[in-house]
Parts: C-alpha cells; structure tokens; sequence
C-alpha cells in the first residue's frame, strides 16, 4: 500500500512504527486511515520517550533498567499526563482514538514470543499511567505489562550496545535487527548475546592494533592465525565467557542468541548462526587451517574468517575463482576482493572500492567504478582500470593496461606491455621489457623502465624517464620534464617546452616550439633545438648540436663537438675538446673552450673567444670581437669591422674587409690586414706584420720583428716604443714597403728627440738620425744607440716623416 506516515523520532522507536504500517493483519482489517492514525499517535509517544530518556538520563550507559522504566513513567506523568491519554486513546463508547486505532484490531506480527502491536508496543505505550508494584496498569486501571519486560524491550528498540566504531559494530546491529531472531527470542536474550558480541569485538580490534594486521586494507588467512594466536595468549578466559555456551540447558555470552531461529542469509550461509559465530571462534584453538569451537571440534576456516572479516571490518566482498576460466562480477557499490586464481579468467569489479587479483592465466580485468588496486598476475592480460582511478599491476607477462578518468598508479611489471594513461594524473611505471605507453591527458609521471621503450605524452605536463635501453619518447603537448635514461635514446619535446635530459648513450634529442632545456648528458649526441629560446647543453660525448630558431644557450661540453646556431642571437660554450662551431644568423656570444677548435662566426657580428688550444676562427660580414686566446690560433675576420686579440701563441690573424684593432699578443704572431683602415699592436714576440690597403697603424710590439706597409697611397703609420726593437743591427725591426712623404713614423712616446738627419750623436740630448736605411734613437743622449729600426729600401728621411713629441 501507499506510505502513510514516516516516523520521525531517529530512533530505534522508529521500527514500532514501521512495523504498525507494514502489519498484514491490519492492513487486512482496518481502513488506511485507522493505520495511519495509529502509527501517528506512536510515534508522537515515542517523541515522548525519547524526551524522558534524554531528561533523566537513564540511558547514558546504554541500558535501561526496571528502575529506570519508573524514572521515565515519573517524567512522562508529571510533564505529559493529559497529552499521554489523549495519545494513547481508548476504545470507549464504540470510537477507537489514539493508538487503540490499531490496539487489539487484528495485527498479527509477532516479537519476542509475542504480538507485536497488542503486546509489546501496547506494554510500552501504558509508560505514561499509573505503576502498581512492578506493573503499568492500563487506562482503565487494570494491570499490564511488567516494568521489567518494558525495560527489555526498550532496551531492544532504544539502546545502541556496538561501542567499537568499526564495521565490526555491524554485526552487533545485526543481532539487535534481525526480524526472525526478534520473533522468537527473548528482548533480553537479544540484548545480552548483542553486549556479549560488542565484547567479542572489543578484543578482536585490540587484536588487529596490537599484531598491525590489515594495515593494506585486508586481511589475509596468515593475518586471521596473528589474530588468534593474540587471543589465546591474551584472552582466552575472557573469549570463553563471553562467547558462551549452551551447557546444562542455559545460554550465556553469544550463544544466547546463536541458533535461535536467525534467517538473514550472507554468501548462503546463515549471518548469525554461521559467519559472526565463526568469527567469533577467533579466541579458541586453532588446528591446521581450521578454529575449533567452545567443545573443541571443528567450525571455521581461517580463510572463510579472513573473507568475512574483510566484510565486516573493511567493507570488502570476496570473490574467489578455479583453476579453470572463470567469470567473476560484482555488482553494486560494496568494496569487492577478487581473486581470479588459475586460467584465463575474465574478473569485473562493481561500483567499490575493489581489489582484484587476476592470478595465473591470460586473464581480463574490468575495474569499473570507484578507486580499484588491480593486480593482473602471471600472462598476457587486458586490464581496464576504474572510473575514479586505483593502482595497478600488470604483472609477469605482455599486458594491456588502460587506465580510468581518475588518477591512476600503473605498472606494467615484466614483459613487453602496452600501456594506456587515459584520463587523470597518472604515475606510469613501464617495468622490464619493450614497452609502449601513452600518457594521460592531465599529465603525470611516466618511467619506461628496463627495455627499448616507446612513450608518448599528451597534452599535460608529464614528467618521464625513459630508463634503461633505447627508447623513443614523445613529449607532445605542455610543458614536460624528459629524462632518456641509460641507452641510445630518441627524445622529441614538447610543443610548451621542455627539460629534457639525454642521459647516457648517443641519444637524439629534438626540441619543438616552446623554450627548452636540453643536457644530452653522457654518449655522442645529436640535439636540434628547433623552435623557441633553448638552453642546450651536450653533456660528455662527440656531439652534434643545432641551435634554436629564436636563439638560447649552448654548451658543448667534453667531447669533439660540432655545433651550429641559427638565425638567433645565441650564447655558445664549445667546452673541453676539438670543436667545430658555427654561429650562423644573429649576435652570437662563442668561446671555443679546451681543444683546438674551428669556430665561424654569425652573419651579423659575433663576440668570440677561442679559448685554450689551436683555433681556427672565422669572422663573417658582422662586426665581429675576437679572441684566441692561449694557442697557436689562426683568425679570419673578413667582413665588418672587427675587434681582434690573438692571445697567447703564435697566431696566425687576417684582418677583416672593412678594417679594424689587431693584437697578436704574446707568440711570434703573423697579421694580415687588408684594404681598410686597421689599427694593429703585435704585442711581444718576433712578429710578422703584412698592413696591406689602408691607413694603418702598425706597432710591432717587443721582438724582433718585420713589418709590412702595403703597396698603396695610403698613410700609414708605424709606432715605437724604447723596447720595441734591439739596439744593433741584428737585432733591429725591419720595415718595408715604407715611402718617404707618405708613411709616417711615430715616435711621440720617447718624449723630446731631435732629428739630425745622418750626423753622429752629439751625446748633448736625446735625438735620432737616419743613415744607410736604419733609423737609430738616442732615447737618454748620452751618445750611444738606444734602438735602431731598419728600413729595406729606404734611402732618405725627411724629419717630416716623423712625429716626434
């Protein structure tokens, strides 16, 4: 029939309630609204209870006394005695009211031994008359019901004795609930075996945090042998009588409420009479795989004990296959552990939390819903994760694993595996053999593993390490961290950016659009920045590295490295080893490093410096600013108008197109110029000076050196300090190709000289004199040759062919 009327108290009252409304004799006897009325008036008096109990506070240690059925009929008398009468009705003058709507009107549920309705619920609701002795009298003063049996049975309905707050309190509600138990068993049994129970399970939790068993969310068989091996050395006095017995024709503890007529049924077999009284034999002997009872004989195995305990204490079904193929399937949201065993099984989970073991076989594993621990076992098997996400183990074996839209934890296990993220931020662990696997699309944590493994991200900013062997990665969408691992690697970045690490092996790394940062780490790789702003830097190894479209950072590192820019402005570190460098387009920023290194600078002016070893560097049409640095160097600057320092060694420098500052520093350096204007200091050595076109300024520097002007009508101008050249004729600089009227010697840095054409020295003051193409200076004038420089070629000079100070 239709609902009519819903209690409202919130508790254990409730079910008077609903027992009225569900009553098949009433509903074949009495109108609907008769019903109705009745189970109203209930439930307000229920209301009323449960005020009395909550203002006297009878029942804050979870029993209700005869004493306390006095307190609650004082309270109910003094605060509620008119609305009590009215509530509970009568039947005079032919018109039933209240509650005697449904009192003695055919009701045939039965509780206790007794009817429900005209017994129980009517003892109950006489609380608020008059007690004579040890019994309620009716409205009409006649006796009812004994205080002592209404005690009981709100005990029954009111009282909540399962105090552990564990799923283990279920089996306690149990008892206290189940309608065929209730029917033929005393309230008082009921409420005894129910705190007998509550004690059981006291002991059974202390056990659980004392041994640490289940700490993975089950309990196995071995965790039910640590529990009852606590028990026995712990409790056993306080299990025996608490569980009881039914010696001599009397039950006590549990057993005075096993076997007396429960029917609710668990997995087939009877909840109370089977399942709680085989957990509750956990305190007694254990024989081989089998707990014996009070009287020493067999009942439960610790294998049926370790599955209801999962029930009970995590909310865990237990589906267990054959060796053969089997079919499990769960349905509905219960937590399920499934265990698939032999053969090749095909195992779907329900709506739970689930834990699935496929065991041996080629097996097929569907997680469904909630969050799943899936563990494929031996074979080649197809897992499918859950929709919330879980943990997942492929196992021995070549599996397929496809993960769910929640956050998953995979791992693929031995085997060449193929494994799919899907959905979520997933932690991907490829394990040993050749595996492939696709990232999930919020990104997440991808390891390859051992084998020649083949990943690919997706859209989220994924973290991957290829491990060991020689994968191929795929980075694709975000910004992701790529580690190659051990191995020959090929790593392709992706499009927002990338970290990404070669690790060891000859790897190739190709960066995309996004700003990257590339170590190709140990081996000879080849790395190409491509797109965006890159920082690349080729680790140890003979390298190959191509620059960035938008320019960066790179650095070659140990090993013979060939590097080459784009047409950005780039930073470029050859490092330790024989490098080739090539900055191509842009500004470029270069040092060669240790080893002897061929450098060609960018198209646009390139500041370079060669580094330790013998260089050879080649400017381009930029302005370029070069240094050699230590080494026999040889130096191109070609186009533009260059700044170049050869260094230390003994250089080789040929100046560029547009002219420009030459220092060949120390060695025996040869210098070039061509047809600009250049600027050049030798610097220390015996140096070999061609000026060519131009107007040039030539200092040789220290040594004995030889310095050509150029066939040209430029002037050009050679400059001397005291030092530059040797006082005798062997040891003297030597000049060509100098014309009188045209070149130009300056000798502004000896301070005040005289010149006296070809006449000795006078010894009177400083001077110089020219005679037989040697040009000689008394710096101190004391009359002796402080320095000569000889001219080839030259006859005559006019004293303006000096600049003297």
């Amino acid at each position: 029939m239709d609902t009519l009327y819903t209690p409202t108290t919130g508790s254990g009252l409730d079910r008077i309630v609903t027992r009225i409304l569900q009553d098949c004799g009433l509903n074949n006897t009495i109108p609907d609204e008769d019903i109705a009325g009745g189970a109203a008036a209930a439930d307000a008096m229920n209301a009323l209870i449960v005020e009395a109990i909550e203002a006297t506070g009878i029942a804050t240690d979870n029993d209700i006394s005869a004493d306390d059925v006095r307190a609650i009929n004082d309270y109910l008398r003094t605060n509620h005695a008119d609305e009590w009468v009215v509530l509970h009705g009568d039947d005079e003058d032919g018109e039933e009211t209240g509650f005697h709507l449904v009192q003695n009107d055919g009701a045939n549920s039965r509780i206790f031994g007794k009817n429900l309705v005209d017994t129980v619920a009517d003892g109950i609701y006489h609380l608020g008359f008059e007690i004579q002795g040890d019994t309620l009298l009716n409205e009409d003063g006649n006796a009812n019901a004994n205080i002592q049996d209404v005690a009981d049975w709100l005990n029954y309905y009111y009282t909540d004795v399962s105090t552990t707050g564990t799923g283990l309190d279920q089996m306690v509600d149990l008892i206290k609930n189940e309608d065929d138990l209730a029917r033929n068993t005393s309230a008082a049994d009921i409420q005894g075996g129910a705190i007998a129970a509550n004690g059981l399970n006291a002991l059974i939790l202390e056990a659980i945090d004392a041994t640490g068993v289940g700490e993975d969310g089950l309990f196995s068989a071995e965790d039910v042998r640590a529990l009852n091996a606590y028990l026995v050395a712990n409790h056993a006095a306080e299990w025996a009588e608490l569980h009881g017995d039914d010696e001599d024709g009397e039950e006590t503890g549990f057993h005075l409420v096993q076997n007396d007529g429960a029917q609710v049924k668990f997995r087939g077999d009877n909840a109370i009479n089977t399942v709680i009284d085989g957990i509750y034999h956990l305190g007694f002997a254990l024989n081989g795989d089998t707990l014996d009872n009070e009287d020493g004989n067999a009942n439960a195995t610790i294998f049926d004990v370790s599955d209801w305990l999962n029930h009970y204490f995590f909310n865990v079904e237990t589906y267990t296959g054959g060796n053969g193929n089997d079919q499990l399937r769960v349905y509905g949201d219960d937590n399920a552990l499934m265990i698939g065993n032999g053969g090749h099984d095909k195992i779907i989970g329900g709506d739970g939390d689930d834990s699935i073991d496929g065991g041996d076989g080629n097996d097929r594993i569907y997680g469904n819903g909630g969050t799943d621990t899936i563990d494929g076992g031996a074979g080649n098997d197809q897992i499918y994760g859950s929709s919330e996400g879980g943990t997942i183990t492929g196992g021995d074996g070549h599996d397929k694993i496809v993960g769910g839209a929640g956050n998953d934890s995979i791992d693929g296990g031995t085997g060449n595996d193929r494994i799919y993220g899907n959905g979520g931020n997933d932690t991907i662990i490829g394990g040993a053999g050749n595996d492939k696997i696709y990232g999930s699309s919020d990104g997440g944590t991808i390891t390859g593993g051992d084998g020649h493994d083949r990943i690919i991200g997706r859209d989220g900013n994924d973290s991957i390490d290829g491990g060991t062997g020689n994968d191929r990665i795929y980075g694709n969408g975000g910004n992701d961290t790529i580690d190659g691992g051990a191995g020959n690697d090929q790593i392709y970045g992706s499009t927002g950016g990338s970290t990404i690490t070669g690790g060891d092996g000859h790897d190739k790394i190709v960066g995309r659009n996004g700003n990257d940062s590339i170590d190709g780490g140990e081996g000879n790789d080849k790395i190409y920045g491509n797109g965006g702003t890159d920082t690349i830097d080729g680790g140890a190894g003979n390298d190959r590295i191509y620059g960035s479209s938008d320019g960066g950072t790179i650095t070659g590192g140990d090993g013979h490295d060939k590097i080459i820019g784009r047409n950005g402005n780039d930073t470029i570190d050859g490092g330790t080893g024989n490098d080739k460098i090539y900055g191509n387009g842009g500004t470029d920023e270069i040092t060669g490093g240790d080893g002897n290194d061929r450098i060609y600078g960018s198209s646009e002016g390139s500041t370079i410096d060669g580094g330790t070893g013998h260089d050879k560097i080649i400017g381009r049409n930029g302005d370029d600013n070069i240094v050699g640095g230590e080494g026999n160097d040889r130096i191109y600057g070609n186009g533009g108008t260059d700044t170049i320092d050869g260094g230390d060694g003994n250089d080789q420098i040929y100046g560029s197109s547009n002219g420009g500052t030459i220092i060949g520093g120390a060695g025996n350096d040869k210098i070039v110029g061509r047809n600009g204007n250049d600027a050049i200091n030798a610097g220390d050595g015996n140096d070999l000076i061609y000026a060519n076109g131009g107007a040039d300024v030539i200092d040789g520097g220290t040594g004995q050196d030889r310095l050509y002007a150029g066939h040209d009508s430029d002037t050009d101008t050679f400059v001397f300090d005291l030092g530059d050249s040797g006082a005798t004729e062997g040891s003297a600089d030597r000049v060509y190709q100098f014309e009188s009227g045209e070149d130009l010697i300056d000798l502004t840095s000896f301070g005040t000289l005289s010149f006296i054409g070809d006449a000795a020295f006078s010894g009177t003051g400083a001077e110089v004199r020219f005679e037989d193409k040697y040009l000689s200076i008394d710096a101190d004038g004391d009359g002796a040759t402080d320095m000569m420089v000889k001219f080839e070629g030259l006859n005559s000079l006019a004293e303006s062919d000096l600049l003297l100070a």
